[in-house]
Parts: C-alpha cells; structure tokens; sequence
C-alpha cells in the first residue's frame, strides 16, 4: 500500500476535469494507492486487466468513484503523483466499488513497474470463523513480529451489523403498520360509505335465504379483495422506496426476501378481513324485529 494524488486528468488539471462535485474527495489529500500483476477479484466494469509479465509503462486500474468523478474511459490518462514522483498512466480498466468482503481495497491499482521496489506497506486482511484462533494470532504476532500492526474490527463490525440490523427491522414495522392501516382504513371507508346501501343489501340476502355467516363471508371476500390491493399497492410503495434507500444511499445489493413481499400482503388482508367480519355482521339483521324495521323504512 502507498499513497498517491492524482494532479491531472486527461492533460487538465484535476480540478478542471472533475464533472461530478459530489467527487470532489478523489482529489482532496492523498489517496489510497497499490500495484499488482494479477487481477483484485472485483468486477470490471470497463477494460481488461493487463497480462502478469507486463514490463512497460504504467497502467491503472480507477474505482468507479474516479469513473464518476471525471468521465472517465478507457484509453484516458491520469496524471498523479506518488512518493513525490510524477507518472502519467493510460487507463486499463475500471474496477466496480464494492467493500463488503473486508479485503483491502484501493482507489487506484497500478502494474507492478516501477512501484515495486519503491518503499510500500503491506496490507492484509484476515477472516475467520474462531474467535480463539484470531485472538492467537493476533498475540502471536504482537510477540514475534512487533513491527506488525494488528487491527481488530470484530467489535466494530458487530456494533455496526446490529444497528443496522435494527433500523431494518424498524423501517420494517413501520412499513408494515403503514401497509395494515392502510388497508383497514380502505375497508372501513367502503363499509361507512354506503351503510345503508348495505343494510339494505343484507336484507336481500336475508330474505332469499342466506344466514348471516353466509352474508359476513361475502363481505368478507369483498374485505379480502381490497385489503390485498390496497397491501400490493403500498406493499410495492414500500419496495420502491426500500430499492432506493439501499442501493442510493447506503450502496449496496438490494436483496428482498419472500418475507419482504409475502408479509405486507397478508397483514393486509388481515386486517381487512376482521374489518369486513365486523361489517359483514353488523349489516346483517337480527331477528325478525329488525328485519321489520328494515322492510318498513
């Protein structure tokens, strides 16, 4: 690992060439910075990575964020300056960001001359699934090698997992409410907007012969229907918006689960159908005096 600052784009002076204000970092202070002859393991988005015996000039590999911040293609050329040496290197390929495999990552990667016996750090990254064995490791290399600096994130991580963890579960419930209330004020507003209507419905059915349950499971189908559509509806509301949370502003894979669609639908429905029971049956006269009244009014 070394540090590098890229002072040129294209023969333009880096602040001149960034298109993209929000990338402004890349060109702030000193940048992260290697060099390899065999491919990271990240996806290509442009380019192909050069052969392992490449001897000539310097090629780069740029993230994405570099991509984004100055246009950038293959063929172009970034200036940059490392160990107070000026290079100016032709664009390979450009590599997609993503850091959630722990490894180390670099804003730029270039081929191995003539970085490869300038002063540098190694760097490392270590995974396990044995707590024990990483604490040994660790004082094992405390020990033996005290020039070695160990870093140990799992408190972190695990801090960080659960408060993510949570804020999921909570935008989830509050999803979820939104979607259940929904559908029950879809319900109640098609039972209240018509009460009479609906007496008058129920009486119909009364006197061809139907039983109340019979007259409650009507309403109830017609309570299920809404409730599933008003769940789809604001179920797909909630999906949309959750697809953009998570690839926009925490950049990552959006990954919904069954539960994630399946859930919605069926508090849903849920609700509307306790609704459509209480309706259902309320529409339904009770005995024969009711009935009367009905039939005189």
């Amino acid at each position: 690992m070394m540090r590098m600052t890229i002072t040129r784009v294209n023969d333009l002076p880096a602040q001149q060439a960034l298109v993209d204000p929000e990338k402004s970092w890349v060109i702030e202070g000193d940048r992260s910075f290697s060099w390899t002859a065999a491919p990271t393991g990240a996806e290509l988005l442009q380019g192909s990575w050069w052969p392992e015996d490449y001897s000539g000039p310097p090629l780069v590999s740029p993230e994405e964020d570099v991509m984004e911040a100055f246009d950038l293609e293959v063929g172009d050329t970034v200036t940059y300056s490392v160990l107070g040496r000026v290079f100016t290197s032709e664009v390979s390929n450009i590599r997609k960001e993503y850091h959630r495999t722990f490894r180390p990552e670099y804003l730029m990667v270039a081929s191995p001359q003539p970085f490869r016996n300038a002063p540098h750090t190694w760097v490392m990254s270590l995974q396990s699934t044995s707590d024990g064995a990483v604490d040994e490791l660790i004082a094992f290399l405390k020990d033996a090698h005290p020039n070695v600096t160990s870093i140990d994130i799992r408190a972190i991580v695990t801090q960080m997992r659960d408060v993510v963890e949570g804020a999921t579960m909570a935008v989830l419930f509050i999803a979820l409410l939104l979607v259940v209330v929904a559908a029950a004020l879809s319900v109640a507003a098609l039972v209240a907007s018509d009460v009479d209507a609906r007496r008058r419905e129920a009486l119909v059915f009364t006197l061809i012969g139907a039983s109340r349950r019979e007259i409650a499971l009507v309403r109830l189908t017609e309570a299920a229907g809404t409730g599933a559509l008003a769940a789809i509806v604001g179920g797909c509301g909630g999906l949309l918006g959750g697809y953009f949370l998570v690839t926009e502003g925490l950049g990552i894979d959006w990954a919904p689960t069954y539960a994630t669609v399946l859930l919605p639908v069926g508090l849903g429905i849920s609700a509307s159908v306790v609704t459509g029971i209480i309706g259902g049956l309320g529409a339904a006269p009770k005995g024969r005096g009711q009935m009367a009244r009905l039939l005189t009014s």
